[in-house]
């Protein structure tokens, strides 16, 4: 009889559930490895494995193995998660790794997104890379399509650490990479050297198409290897102080254009004052001209009552009065 717990989950079914890897599907097929994912418990994991050619070669082996650890010491949020080092049935030995739900940074960049996007991926990108640089680990193999974006937030997950190195192994030292991404003297060299990777990295922010204020850092990554940046901290410095010398440039714009907006605004209104002061100044004569007419009309209204009041009164001093009558009636 099985026993339950308080909240009614059974205890010990997790014992019966099969932990084999089911549904697996390959992904991508490679002369060394293969890529596939697998359900278990429900969730997509990533096998990584190698394929037969190789499999039973130490030199591969060990260097899957490596693989796993490097990404086992890069615990960040940019960077694929790897959950383990087990046997897979019908693939062998496999790193097992989170399922990204996304598509490269390829196929991102086709897409229609803005610069503001842009510049944050690149931001997350340059965030992984420096973190594994501060670890000592070197990629060696960054281009597009090993960067994923998840379709949740959009946010980068480095991937593919198979040919990533670092002083604290000797297994493979060989020149190692994508030719179109490589640093010209990483084709040449086994040495892993950081600016490797600042190389590769200018040539993935040149295709990101950030604007003018990357064109110089990128000209600096792509620089022959003394001229390059150390690390990714100076070339993140350089971008910050080149994005607060644009901002002050933008603030100084606007303010520049506040101004001649209110010096614009105040002729304008310095000739609506004058346009009233006119139309004022016009109204008063009007009515100034209204008022003396005003007066003019009293003045002959007083005359001609006036002269009424004289001509009663001579009327009435010489008795014309009842002369007028008698022409009235004649008339």
């Amino acid at each position: 009889k099985l026993e339950t717990s308080i909240s009614g989950y059974i205890v010990d079914a997790v014992e019966d559930v099969n932990r084999e890897f089911t549904d697996i599907k390959i992904l991508q097929t490679s002369d060394v490895n293969i890529v596939a994912k697998g359900k278990r418990y429900g969730r997509w994991w990533i096998l990584k494995c190698l394929t037969g050619a190789v499999a039973d070669q130490s030199a591969y082996r060990m260097r899957l193995r490596k693989e796993m650890e490097l990404l086992m010491e890069s615990q960040h949020p940019n960077i694929v998660n790897v959950h383990g080092f087990e046997k897979v049935e019908t693939l062998g030995e496999c790193i097992v790794m989170e399922y990204i739900d996304g598509m490269t940074l390829t196929e991102w960049l086709k897409g229609r997104t803005k610069k503001t996007e842009r510049i944050r991926v690149a931001n997350e990108i340059m965030d992984a890379i420096a973190y594994i640089h501060a670890k000592g680990i070197v990629h060696r193999d960054l281009k597009p399509g090993n960067i994923l974006i998840s379709r949740l937030g959009e946010h980068v997950k480095v991937i593919d650490f198979g040919l990533a190195d670092s002083k604290d192994y000797a297994v493979l030292k060989q020149p190692a990479g994508t030719v179109k991404y490589m640093s010209p003297e990483q084709m040449n060299t086994n040495v892993p050297d950081v600016r490797n990777d600042i190389y590769s990295l200018g040539i993935i922010l040149q295709q990101m198409d950030l604007g003018t204020n990357f064109a110089p850092t990128i000209n600096k990554c792509l620089s022959p290897i003394n001229e390059r940046y150390t690390n990714i901290s100076e070339l993140l410095e350089e971008l910050q102080k080149r994005t607060k010398r644009r901002k002050r440039i933008l603030i100084g714009c606007f303010i520049g254009l506040a101004l001649i907006i209110a010096l614009l605004a105040m002729t304008q209104m310095t000739g609506i004052q004058t346009g009233l002061k006119v139309t004022n100044h016009q109204l008063m004569k009007i009515q100034e001209q209204q008022e003396q007419q005003d007066e003019k009309n009293k003045r002959i209204d007083e005359a001609i009552s006036k002269g009424k009041l004289l001509i009663d009164e001579k009327i009435e001093q010489t008795g014309l009065g009842q002369h007028l009558d008698t022409l009235s009636n004649v008339i």
